[in-house]
């Protein structure tokens, strides 16, 4: 029998670093993770928004490294 239990889409992203931006886990709301930026400030980000590139840093103006 197999085993049907799926794994998050947001957790296999967990420790990813993308742009300034290191996800930490899945925020409280649906489909939002929570990541740290380079300055340390923590943010919550729509999942899709921070997957397509949308989203590079919390706002603080830091220099984004591709």
């Amino acid at each position: 029998m197999r085993n049907n239990k799926s794994v998050s889409p947001i957790a296999k992203f967990i420790g990813v670093k993308w742009y300034n931006l290191t996800v930490l886990g899945e925020a409280t709301r649906p489909d939002f993770v929570v990541c740290k930026c380079d300055c340390g400030k923590q943010i919550e980000v729509p999942f899709h928004q921070f997957k397509a590139g949308k989203i590079k840093s919390c706002g603080c103006g830091c220099s984004v490294s591709a």
